[in-house]
């Protein structure tokens, strides 16, 4: 069974709630608040993925930065710029990755 863990992203503020620090962002509740889920998964590196966590794929990156989406049951890595819905992503995959940011703190990565 996988950690059930969170992030928040504070969009008025610009600022990332991880850990403890996410109990701030549960107590006021509201549209300004991003919440990213752990998905069970980490990187090459051993780092965590997030919903919302941008990567680079050893063999599927095709010039574009890829971000962790939930999409139709699972978690799946989408190509920035792109409306496909994306490829199934599990530790084998994520194991050829490297998370290099996420949307909220590197909204620049998301362009390619």
């Amino acid at each position: 069974m996988r950690e059930i863990k969170f992030k928040a992203w504070d969009k008025k503020y610009k600022k990332m709630y991880h850990g403890g620090d996410i109990r701030i962002a549960l107590a006021f509740p509201d549209e300004d608040i991003e919440f990213m889920q752990y998905t069970g998964l980490k990187d090459k590196n051993g780092k965590e993925g997030y919903h919302h966590s941008l990567i680079k794929h050893e063999f599927r990156n095709q010039g574009n930065p890829i971000e962790i989406i939930w999409d139709d049951g699972s978690w799946k890595g989408r190509y920035c710029g792109s409306r496909f819905s994306g490829f199934a992503l599990n530790q084998w995959e994520m194991s050829q990755a490297e998370i290099i940011g996420n949307l909220y703190d590197n909204p620049e990565l998301s362009r390619g």
